[in-house]
């Protein structure tokens, strides 16, 4: 995506697209379904601009801890931006599967609160 003529414009049709009703409903569907509570950590791959990073932000409390990556700077540094002083992380990669998935230090450094992964892809399967 920051290969693009000019990456920023593609925040405000993700501002357009989180705005829409239905999606903010599907959102907290899905938010109600992973059960997210305070104290938890989440992980949310593809980011994206950091609207979902807030919500789960307020979810999981001063006491938990989530983690967004996304492979695009620009996203990551609006992310980073928009979750100034949540309890949020913003990281630029590419993570594969083996690098999501909890090492015994990992777990360890969770404390037993991860809770679920948020994953989705841009990408077909195919």
């Amino acid at each position: 995506m920051d290969r693009g003529v000019d990456p920023t414009e593609f925040v405000p049709y993700l501002d357009a697209i989180t705005g829409v009703e239905a999606v903010r409903g599907i959102k907290r569907h899905t938010f109600t379904l992973m059960n997210v509570r305070p104290g938890y950590a989440v992980l949310d791959v593809g980011c994206g601009a950091g609207d979902d990073l807030r919500s789960l932000a307020e979810l999981v409390g001063a006491t938990g801890r989530v983690v967004g990556v996304d492979n695009s700077e620009t996203l990551v540094h609006e992310a980073r931006a928009r979750t100034y002083g949540l309890p949020v992380e913003c990281h630029i990669g590419e993570p594969t599967i083996s690098a999501l998935l909890p090492t015994a230090s990992t777990a360890a450094e969770l404390n037993g609160s991860f809770s679920m992964w948020r994953i989705h892809s841009r990408h077909s399967p195919n």
